[in-house]
C-alpha cells in the first residue's frame, strides 16, 4: 500500500512538474473541434466565410464545405482542385471561390440546389492565373490575390495588377485596398495602378502577412517573424503588445479582426487573441483545446466567435461564451471542489491538491496554476476568515500563506469551516470526527475543541448568534442543536421532520440569506417560525419557481443576485428594482459539468463568479447572458423542401431566412403570399431545417406545426426534419421553432405554401362538370316533358274514375261517421243520465236521512208528552205538542220514497236490486234495503239510523241476511254484496 501511495505521489509530482510546459493562461475559452471524420473532406482548410443565414463555408482541399450547425455538405469546384479562398457577397447571395486556375461562384438554382458557375470565361487572354489565395470586395469590385498578381473583377471585365514579386497579403480598409510584397513593401491600389505608401521603412524586408484596420484610420500590420506594427498614415511603430515576442517565435501566417478582437494565427503555436477593449490577450493551442497548432485561416462570425481553418481540421472558439475554463486540462489538475480569491491570488482546491495563480479581472494574459507545497490530495473547502485563508483538506486544516501551508494540529479531515456566529473570535467547523470549535490562544496559535453531545458529520450546516446550529445530514435528516455557554457541548438535539411543517423528512437542507436560515425541501423553501416552533413556507423564494426545486443550495452575490443550485437546476435570479427576476436557462450548459452537492462559488466583480466543475473550474460572466438574450445567436432556417413520393425531388432550397412577406400568410384569400405552390400529386413533403449554432454539439432542439393540418405543436426534438404524406389540397403554413440547450434564446420561422387541387377538382374540371350536369338536366327535362304530355290524357281519365270512386268512398265514410256520431251522442246521453241518476240517489238518501231525523224528533216529543200528562200544566201545551207531531207525521216520507230510491239505485248500479231479487227471490223489502245500504258501504250505525232500528237490530238483520244468502263464516257479507 505504501509503495502504491508513493507511486501515485510520484506521478502527481511529475504531472505538476510538467505543468510548466503547458501554455500559461489564466482562463480558456470553450473550443469545439471538427475533425476530418466529421466533415468528410480534405485535411487542410484555407479560408472561411459566412452567409446572412449564418451558414459557414470553408475552402477545403476537396471543394467548398458547407455547415449549417447540424450537417456538413461538400461541393467540389469545377476543375476538382483545392479551394483556396471563399467570399460571400450579401448583395448577390453568391459564394465566390478561388482555386488553381479557377474562379467562380456557388449559388442556389430555382429548385434550391447548390450549383457552381465558373467565371473563367472573363479571364480569356490572361495567361494562367495559378492559385487564388484571397478574395475581398471594395466598392462594386472584387479583388483576387494570385501568386504574383492582383485581379480586379467588375462583373464583366478583369483588370490585372502586376505586383512584380510574390504577393504576401491582400486586404481592404473601407474602400481602400492594400497589397504587400517582400520586394516592394506595402502598396495601395489606386485606379488601375499600384502606389507604394510612405513611412514604412521600419518593416522593409519583412514579410507582412496581414493588414487590418485599427483604431479608426490606422492599420495593424502583422509580420511573419517580427511581431506587429501600427501604421498611422505617416509612419510605422511597434504596437507594444505583450505577446509580440511569442508571435515572433511562432511564425504568424494569418490574422483577422471583428473590430474589438484581433486574432493572429501561427504556424507552430495556435492562435493569439487580443481584446482591444480590456487590453488582455488569450493564447489557444493544442494544450488548451485546438486539434492542431498550424492555423491556415481565421474568421470572426456574426456572433464574434472565432473560426480556425487548420492544417488538420476546423476549430471554433466561443469568444462570447459566458464561460471560460480555468484549467486547460482537467486531467492534469483534477476535479474542482473549492476556490477563494485572497490577496490578489486565486486559490483552487481539487481532488489532487491546492493550487494558486495570479488573478486579474477577466483572467486575461498568461498565467499558470502552481501547487501549494504540502497540500496534495483532496481539498474540501477554502475560507477567508479575519484576513486568514484556511484550507479544509482530507488530512486536516491548514493556514495558507502564499505558496505554503501551515497545518493546525489535532484535526482530521475537514468538511467545512465558517466564522462562528455565536462566538465571533472562534471558528466553527465539522471534521470527519464531528463538530468542533477552533480557538486562538494569546500567542496566536489555533487549538481545536471538540463539541461533545453530537457525533454526526456533514458539510451542510448553518449557525445563528443565539447558539443554535441547524445541521443537515444527507441520510438522517435535519437537526437543531443548542450549544452551551462554554461553546463546547450540545445541550439539546431536536429532529425536524414532516411533523414540524416540512413536506418530508429528507432533503431539508440549510442556507443562510440576509441573516435568516432558509431551508430547501422537496415542497419548496421554508423558514423557522419561533412562535409556532415549526417551519413555514417562505413565499419570496417559492414565488420565483413554478415548481420549486429540491435540495437547493443558495449563493448570494455582493450585488444581491441569487444563484440556486440543485441536482437538476442551476438558475440565476437577478435583483432589479427590488424584485428578483429568475433566469433558469442561461446556466443550463453547466448541468453536465457541475458536481451536485459539492458546489462552491467564488463571486468576482461585476456579477462574475467561479464555480467548481468535473474538469476543474469555470469562470462565468453573467453580463453576457443579457447580450445573448437580447441578440439571439441564430435564426432557424428552412433549408429544403423535397417531394417524398419515391423520388425525393427538391422543390425549395434556401440558406437564408424566409422573406417576411412569405413567412406568414395572414390574408387567407391572397394568392401572392404563398411562396410555393405544388400540384396535388406532390402532396408528400419533407421539410429540413437548421438553426446554425456552433458552440455545442446537439445543442439545438426543434418543434414544429403545420397550420391547417396539425392540431398542436410537436414535442421538442433534436431531429432537424419533418415529413408529411398525403396532404389534402389547400393552403398551409409550416411553423418551426428552435431553442438552444446552451442559451435561453428561442428562434422561429414560418413558410406558407399551397397544395393545388387535383385535376378533377380544378376550375376547368369543375366547369366541365357543370356543363355536363346542365346538359343532362336539359335532356332529363325534355324527356320528362314528353312523358308528361303523353300521360296527361291517361291521368285525366284516371282522375275522373278516381273522383267517382272517391266520391262513393266519401259517402260511405260519411254514413259511418254519422253512425259513430249518433253512437257517441247516445253514450253521452247515457252517461249524463247515469250521473243524474246518481245525483237523484244522493238526493233520495238525503230525504231518507231527513225522515230519520224527524222520527227522532217525534220520539223526543212523545217523551215530553208522557212526562207532562199527569201534571196540571197547561193542556194547551199538550195540544201544541200534538200539533207538532201531526206536522212531523205529514213530513215523514210515504211508501213511494223507497220505490224512488230503488229506481235510482238500480240506475246507478246497473239494476243491482233487480239482479239480487232475481237470484234471491225470498228477500224481503227490508232485507233488500239492507243489501242496498251495504253495497253503498254504509256503517251499521248509519244503517240503524236510516232504517229506524237499533245497531243491535241491524247486526241481527245482517245475520239473518247471511243465512238467506247461504254464506258461511269464511265469507264476508260486505265483500260478497260489493262484488255481486
Amino acid at each position: 500500500m505504501q509503495a502504491a501511495k508513493a507511486a501515485i505521489s510520484g506521478i502527481i509530482g511529475l504531472l505538476v512538474s510538467l505543468a510548466g510546459y503547458f501554455p500559461a493562461h489564466a482562463a480558456y475559452f470553450p473550443v469545439r473541434n471538427f475533425v476530418k471524420k466529421e466533415y468528410q473532406a480534405g485535411t487542410q482548410n484555407w479560408d472561411l466565410t459566412q452567409n446572412t443565414g449564418r451558414f459557414m463555408y470553408i475552402a477545403n482541399n476537396e471543394g467548398l464545405l458547407e455547415y449549417n450547425g447540424e450537417e456538413w455538405a461538400l461541393y467540389p469546384i469545377s476543375n476538382h482542385t483545392n479551394v483556396r479562398s471563399v467570399f460571400y457577397d450579401s448583395r448577390t447571395e453568391r459564394i465566390y471561390a478561388g482555386a488553381f486556375n479557377e474562379f467562380g461562384y456557388y449559388s442556389l438554382d430555382k429548385r434550391g440546389n447548390m450549383v457552381y458557375t465558373s467565371l473563367m470565361e472573363n479571364f480569356r487572354g490572361i495567361s494562367g492565373i495559378s492559385e487564388i489565395w484571397k478574395i475581398i470586395k471594395a466598392g462594386e469590385n472584387l479583388y483576387l490575390q494570385g501568386d504574383d498578381r492582383i485581379f480586379r473583377y467588375s462583373g464583366k471585365h478583369v483588370h490585372v495588377y502586376d505586383v512584380g514579386g510574390k504577393v504576401n497579403c491582400l486586404a481592404s480598409a473601407g474602400e481602400r485596398v492594400f497589397v504587400s510584397s517582400l520586394e516592394h513593401g506595402i502598396m495601395e491600389i489606386k485606379g488601375d495602378s499600384l502606389e507604394a505608401i510612405g513611412g514604412c521603412r521600419e518593416i522593409n524586408g519583412q514579410k507582412v502577412c496581414s493588414i487590418l484596420p485599427y483604431a479608426g484610420t490606422g492599420l495593424l500590420l502583422t509580420t511573419e517573424f517580427d511581431g506587429t506594427y501600427i501604421y498611422d498614415g505617416m509612419s510605422v511603430h511597434r504596437t507594444g503588445f505583450r505577446f509580440d515576442d511569442k508571435l515572433k517565435k511562432a511564425q504568424v501566417f494569418c490574422a483577422a479582426s471583428d473590430g474589438r478582437h484581433y486574432a493572429f494565427g501561427t504556424v507552430s503555436d495556435g492562435v493569439f487573441i487580443y481584446d482591444s477593449e480590456s487590453g488582455t490577450y488569450f493564447h489557444v493551442n493544442v494544450f488548451s483545446g485546438l486539434q492542431n497548432n498550424s492555423v491556415l485561416s481565421l474568421f470572426f462570425d456574426m456572433d464574434s466567435n472565432l473560426w480556425l481553418g487548420l492544417d488538420k481540421g476546423i476549430d471554433h472558439i466561443t469568444l462570447n461564451s459566458p464561460e471560460k475554463k480555468i484549467f486547460s486540462n482537467g486531467k492534469l489538475f483534477g476535479t474542482g471542489y473549492a476556490s477563494e480569491l485572497y490577496e490578489g491570488r486565486l486559490y483552487l482546491g481539487t481532488n489532487q491538491g491546492l493550487y494558486y495563480m495570479e488573478y486579474s479581472p477577466g483572467m486575461g494574459g498568461e498565467n499558470r496554476p502552481y501547487p501549494v507545497r504540502g497540500l496534495r490530495g483532496q481539498v474540501w473547502c477554502l475560507e477567508e476568515i479575519d484576513n486568514t485563508l484556511f484550507c479544509g483538506h482530507d488530512h486536516g486544516l491548514s493556514i495558507i500563506e502564499g505558496s505554503r501551508a501551515i497545518k493546525i494540529d489535532g484535526l482530521g479531515g475537514i468538511w467545512k469551516i465558517e466564522k462562528c456566529p455565536f462566538s465571533p473570535d472562534d471558528i466553527l467547523g465539522c471534521s470527519y470526527n464531528g463538530l468542533f470549535i477552533l480557538r486562538k490562544d494569546p500567542h496566536g496559535k489555533w487549538h481545536p475543541v471538540q463539541i461533545k453531545g453530537f457525533n454526526e458529520v456533514s458539510s451542510t450546516f448553518e449557525a445563528t448568534p443565539d447558539g443554535t446550529i441547524w445541521f443537515h445530514h444527507w441520510v438522517k435528516g435535519l437537526f437543531r442543536l443548542t450549544v452551551d455557554t462554554v461553546k463546547d457541548s450540545v445541550t439539546s438535539v431536536r429532529y425536524f421532520s414532516s411533523a414540524d411543517g416540512f413536506p418530508t423528512d429528507r432533503n431539508n437542507i440549510t442556507n443562510i440569506y440576509n441573516g435568516t436560515i432558509v431551508f430547501s425541501s422537496e415542497g419548496g423553501f421554508f423558514i423557522y417560525d419561533s412562535g409556532k416552533d415549526k417551519v413555514v413556507p417562505y413565499e419570496p423564494f417559492n414565488r420565483l419557481f413554478s415548481r420549486p426545486p429540491t435540495a437547493v443550495k443558495i449563493e448570494e452575490s455582493p450585488e444581491g443576485n441569487l444563484l440556486f443550485l440543485s441536482g437538476t437546476i442551476q438558475a440565476l435570479s437577478r435583483l432589479k428594482n427590488g424584485q428578483y427576476e429568475l433566469d433558469s436557462l442561461s446556466l443550463k450548459f453547466l448541468q453536465e459539468k457541475r458536481i451536485p452537492g459539492f458546489d462552491d462559488i467564488t463571486w468576482l466583480d461585476g456579477g462574475a463568479f467561479i464555480i467548481n466543475t468535473e474538469d476543474g473550474f469555470s469562470l462565468i460572466d453573467t453580463k453576457k447572458f443579457e447580450n445573448l438574450e437580447s441578440n439571439p445567436q441564430s435564426r432557424v432556417i428552412i433549408q429544403s423542401i423535397a417531394i417524398t413520393d419515391g423520388k425525393d425531388s427538391l422543390v425549395y432550397g434556401s440558406r437564408t431566412p424566409v422573406p417576411e412577406q412569405y413567412g406568414r400568410n395572414e390574408r387567407k384569400d391572397s394568392s401572392d403570399r404563398c411562396m410555393l405552390r405544388l400540384p396535388y400529386k406532390d402532396n408528400s413533403l419533407k421539410f429540413e431545417f437548421a438553426c446554425p449554432q456552433f458552440s455545442g454539439n446537439d445543442a439545438i432542439q426543434y418543434r414544429f406545426m403545420l397550420e391547417n393540418y396539425d392540431e398542436k405543436w410537436s414535442s421538442w426534438t433534436k431531429e432537424p426534419s419533418k415529413e408529411y404524406t398525403g396532404l389534402p389540397y389547400g393552403r398551409y403554413i409550416f411553423h418551426v421553432k428552435a431553442r438552444s440547450s446552451l442559451y435561453s434564446a428561442v428562434s422561429d420561422t414560418s413558410f406558407a405554401f399551397e397544395i393545388m387541387p387535383p385535376w378533377y377538382m380544378s376550375k376547368w374540371a369543375i366547369a366541365g362538370y357543370a356543363a355536363m350536369i346542365a346538359f343532362i338536366v336539359y335532356l332529363l327535362a325534355r324527356a320528362v316533358n314528353e312523358q308528361t304530355e303523353k300521360k296527361a290524357m291517361e291521368m285525366e281519365e284516371k282522375k275522373e274514375a278516381e273522383m267517382l270512386e272517391q266520391q262513393k268512398i266519401f259517402e260511405e265514410e260519411a254514413k259511418k261517421k254519422e253512425q259513430e256520431i249518433v253512437m257517441l251522442r247516445n253514450q253521452t246521453l247515457e252517461n249524463d243520465l247515469r250521473h243524474k241518476s246518481q245525483d237523484l240517489a244522493n238526493s233520495t238518501m238525503n230525504l231518507i236521512r231527513k225522515n230519520e231525523i224527524l222520527i227522532r224528533i217525534k220520539n223526543e216529543v212523545c217523551k215530553i208528552q208522557s212526562d207532562i200528562q199527569d201534571s196540571d200544566s197547561i193542556p194547551k201545551n199538550l195540544r201544541r205538542l200534538q200539533k207538532i207531531q201531526a206536522d212531523i207525521r205529514e213530513n215523514i216520507g210515504h211508501d213511494d220514497d223507497w220505490h224512488k230510491f230503488e229506481h235510482n239505485f238500480d240506475s246507478v248500479y246497473d239494476n243491482y236490486l233487480k239482479r239480487l231479487k232475481g237470484v234471491f227471490p225470498k228477500l224481503t223489502a227490508g232485507e233488500m234495503r239492507l243489501c242496498a245500504y251495504l253495497k253503498m258501504n254504509l256503517s251499521s250505525k248509519d244503517i240503524a239510523s236510516m232504517m229506524n232500528m237499533s245497531v243491535r237490530s241491524v247486526e241481527m238483520a245482517r245475520y239473518r241476511l247471511r243465512q238467506k244468502l247461504g254464506l258461511n263464516r269464511d265469507n264476508n257479507l260486505s265483500d260478497f254484496l260489493q262484488n255481486f
